[in-house]
């Protein structure tokens, strides 16, 4: 019968052995669970935004950036100008959520593209990009990334890592029913308490110790 993980991540070949590498398979160990983190504060800021409204805002003398997260979407929002007249240095701000923040950016997009030096990339499927530069070297750009896409992206590795663990448990299994090493496959009807290739315990040899 072929299962499920089977199918997802097929039999390694000989050239395929690079999640067994002990280092690549600790880094890639890391690397999910720092994915995990992010997927499950995506989730949380996502739930958060149809409650209250989070705003960082980074100001300088040239620029100011400010990152927003709002009802189902992350807003990324940047004016290059002459801000000297104000204050400079990070801030955080948390309001009532806006409900037309991503329609507001959406117009925006279509509202400044009145020039050949306007951008307008894309606007669809919840994403929204848009960039204007004015004569006098000021600029204003806007990036809407919904919280679905984020969170999407970064449960990838956490599943590929879980499938990969799935994969490996059945491996070794087949690899302790067929009488060979889970480790490294050898042949261990004649030698079943310790492989004489790697030096690994099976199970059994454990249970019976």
């Amino acid at each position: 019968m072929i299962s499920f993980t089977s199918i997802i991540l097929p039999r390694r070949t000989k050239w395929q052995n690079w999640y067994h590498i002990p280092m690549i398979r600790r880094a890639f160990t890391f690397l999910s669970a720092m994915s995990l983190l992010l997927c499950v504060g995506t989730c949380v800021l996502w739930a958060r935004g149809y409650v209250v409204e989070d705003a960082v805002t980074w100001r300088r003398v040239d620029a100011r950036r400010v990152l927003r997260s709002t009802r189902g979407s992350f807003i990324v929002y940047v004016n290059v100008s002459n801000w000297s007249n104000g204050g400079t240095g990070f801030g955080y701000a948390r309001e009532v959520p806006d409900r037309s923040a991503v329609t507001e950016a959406e117009l925006g997009a279509y509202l400044l593209s009145i020039g050949p030096r306007d951008h307008v990339s894309w606007v669809r499927c919840g994403f929204v990009w848009w960039r204007w530069q004015g004569w006098s070297g000021n600029s204003m750009a806007t990036l809407i990334i919904p919280d679905w896409s984020v969170a999407t992206a970064t449960a990838f590795m956490p599943l590929a890592w879980a499938l990969a663990r799935i994969r490996r448990s059945q491996v070794r299994r087949r690899k302790g029913r067929m009488g060979r090493c889970p480790g490294c496959g050898y042949d261990l009807r004649a030698t079943p308490d310790r492989c004489p290739e790697c030096g690994a315990v099976p199970t059994a040899a454990k249970v019976k110790a």
